[in-house]
């Protein structure tokens, strides 16, 4: 390949780096905003323990067979199910990522000895 063949090569490669690398940005803010709703979850999931038992003076019936706590175990596997997805595609995008790395470190070391051995000559 050419010189001008490698470099547009290399541009490609770091035009790709730089969309691997803002997916990455997007998927840490939505893994923040799954993080944010489970701290949602779990202080509304308080909130209703602390009514539940003001207002259930006897001690028979428990928290974990109302609606609220199925609504709260409901919420929190749908969390787990979009944090697991999330987790798989920032895998998938970090390997993405370093492949394109090692293709870029290889293409910028064609292009120095294109350079090279084609400017060998005004030496």
């Amino acid at each position: 390949m050419g010189l001008s063949s490698n470099q547009a090569r290399l541009n490609v490669l770091t035009s790709r780096k730089a969309d691997l690398e803002y997916r990455l940005t997007m998927i840490t803010a939505h893994t923040q905003q799954i993080a944010n709703q489970e701290s949602e979850a779990i202080s509304k999931k308080a909130a209703q323990m602390e009514m539940y038992s003001a207002a259930n003076t006897d001690k028979a019936a428990s928290f974990q067979y109302t609606q609220a706590y199925a609504d709260y175990e409901m919420a929190m596997n749908q969390l787990e199910i979009a944090q697991n997805k999330l987790d798989q595609q920032q895998k998938m995008v970090e390997t993405q990522l370093k492949a394109v790395t090692n293709e870029q470190e290889q293409v910028k070391k064609l292009v120095e000895s294109n350079v090279k051995t084609s400017f060998k000559h005004f030496n």
